[in-house]
């Protein structure tokens, strides 16, 4: 399957940048071997001797050139996009061929290539023309017809310089030079000088080891950004990590924290998430044929972790978040399926094991998508996990301890200093006759929270400090409308549903939940004495110390 080469450029420009450095490489004895190796593929007439810092190449007529070995860093580079063009070339070989073989003269093949690539394809009226426009027509799909057409008659689509000048409006099919001169305008050089430079690109391309190599023992060692002091900072090695913790302790907000600005992909799990929705599976898609009718076809869908899995392969120098949200509201070891054995990581973050890929949709959909082809899975070093949960929600998955050994726990507590602002109408009793105080919500979760540890429940299920937002806070109505509908649920339902909700509400007076939200709506009074007692304590003497000293105590 063709290519976007347009974006592909900008692509491969992009990954040639982020690395931190362009300077010499020392080519040690393991990346000697695959480097001739590889270049021996490329260019078999060829002499070849690596050095150090530099590559001697001696051709067939005797002629040498010294090439440097920071050029490793282009072959690394764009390798990805010689693969695309060679696509591309093959099929121009292909058709010239063709055309010859059936007694298309050499000169009309000839005027067809010399006028390729322009506007002029369509309207030349060629027999070569009519030949390729049936080929492509017959043989390919529309994706990459659209290519093909971009790629015959807008020459800025793939001759693409930094800069445009009269020596760089690319060259035309008929030239043997063409592709070779596209890739080294990609790469911004001087042409006439860096002939050789399209031979080391090439050889990357040719080689899955040496790509590999380069870019997990050379790449990945210089990986790093400068602060302002100039001084390097290593990129930090991916983990995996599970926030969890009592409900609105902000564990969503630490985990924006620690994603910052990069890129993230962010999902969330749920009772029906499945392997096929993580990963991806094959759909069906309808579109329109060329006759208008509406035909259904299947193509693969890929789910958040491929996504991810593209951004971090495709953006080395970059961190790349894969966020799962509520991770234990799904079977999660069975969401993650085979992609469980990958979560085990070296010291830099890269994933210790790897997986082949048994679904041939799933392998095309990648190697359309990332540098260079794969064929098989293994966690980037750049590429985090990160995962929140609530242990104590009465819809959770377990997770079995061979899957939870492989993640890093944070657990998230709660902070009053840090809780929501805004404040809660509470009526009291007072004798016969009722009083409204107002509270703070940190020190009403505080009253609350105290009253639950006391009666041994569990501290993931107390109140978090952002349980309530401040928006749910922002005036007296919200407050009511807040805790009656969800705060009062959580406590009632949830916390409390198997006995003991006397020690927060007035049971004596309210027997079910219908009754006591109806009550503290129409501004009764509907908490237990003791919490009473503490929120009106606090409304009085408004200071933290008393709550320490008087309240806990």
């Amino acid at each position: 399957m063709l290519k976007d080469l347009s974006s592909l450029i900008v692509e491969c420009r992009n990954i040639f940048d982020s690395v931190s450095t362009h300077g010499d490489v020392l080519i040690n004895m393991d990346l000697k071997e695959l480097l001739l190796n590889s270049l021996k593929t490329v260019e078999p007439k060829s002499q070849w001797d690596i050095r150090d810092y530099s590559i001697l190449v001696i051709n067939e007529n005797g002629l040498r050139a010294e090439l440097p070995s920071s050029w490793l860093w282009y072959g690394y580079a764009f390798c990805g996009l010689s693969k695309a063009l060679n696509e591309y070339k093959n099929i121009i070989e292909t058709f010239k061929k063709t055309a010859l073989a059936q007694d298309i003269e050499a000169k009309d093949l000839e005027k067809l290539l010399t006028n390729l690539p322009s506007e002029q394809y369509h309207k030349l009226g060629l027999p070569s023309e009519k030949l390729l426009e049936k080929i492509i027509s017959e043989d390919y799909d529309n994706q990459d017809k659209e290519y093909l057409e971009h790629f015959l008659t807008n020459r800025a689509w793939w001759y693409s310089p930094l800069k445009s000048t009269r020596q760089t409006q690319g060259k035309t099919l008929d030239r043997s030079d063409a592709f070779k001169s596209a890739l080294l305008l990609a790469a911004g050089v001087i042409v006439a000088n860096a002939d050789r430079l399209t031979v080391l690109i090439e050889a990357f391309s040719k080689s899955d080891d040496l790509y590999n190599y380069f870019e997990n023992e050379i790449i990945n060692n210089i990986t790093a950004k400068k602060n302002v002091e100039g001084n390097y900072i290593p990129l930090q090695a991916g983990i995996n990590k599970i926030y969890y913790g009592a409900p609105g302790t902000g564990k969503s907000y630490r985990v924006n924290n620690k994603v910052g600005g990069n890129d993230i992909v962010r999902t969330v799990f749920h009772p029906d998430t499945q392997y096929s929705d993580f990963v991806g599976s094959l759909k069906p898609k309808t579109k329109l044929d060329s006759s208008g009718n509406t035909r259904i076809s299947y193509e693969f869908r890929s789910g958040p972790f491929i996504d991810a899995y593209i951004k971090a392969v495709s953006h080395k120098k970059k961190p790349v978040y894969l966020v799962i949200e509520e991770i234990n509201r799904a079977p999660a070891a069975a969401v993650f399926g085979e992609l469980f054995q990958l979560l085990d990581r070296n010291s830099d973050g890269s994933g210790v094991y790897e997986i082949n890929i048994s679904d041939p949709d799933m392998l095309e959909y990648i190697n359309e998508k990332v540098p260079s082809p794969i064929t098989s899975l293994k966690i980037p070093a750049n590429l985090s996990i990160l995962a929140t949960m609530n242990s104590s929600d009465q819809a959770v998955m377990p997770m079995d301890t061979a899957f939870k050994r492989r993640w890093l726990f944070e657990y998230v507590s709660i902070d009053y200093a840090n809780a929501t602002f805004g404040s809660i109408p509470i009526i009291v009793s007072a004798g016969f006759a009722k009083n409204k105080i107002e509270t703070s919500w940190s020190d009403f979760s505080r009253i609350i929270n105290y009253t639950l540890s006391r009666l041994l429940i569990p501290e993931d299920r107390l109140l978090g400090h952002r349980f309530l937002s401040e928006s749910e806070l922002q005036n007296s109505e919200a407050a009511k409308q807040a805790l009656s509908g969800k705060l009062f649920v959580y406590l009632w339902d949830d916390v409390l549903r198997h006995g003991q909700r006397e020690a927060i509400f007035n049971t004596e007076k309210f027997n079910t939940f219908g009754e006591l939200s109806a009550a503290f709506l129409r501004d009764e009074p509907v908490f237990s004495e003791e919490i009473e007692l503490k929120l009106s304590d606090v409304s009085e003497k408004k200071s933290q110390d008393i709550i320490d000293s008087h309240i806990i105590d």
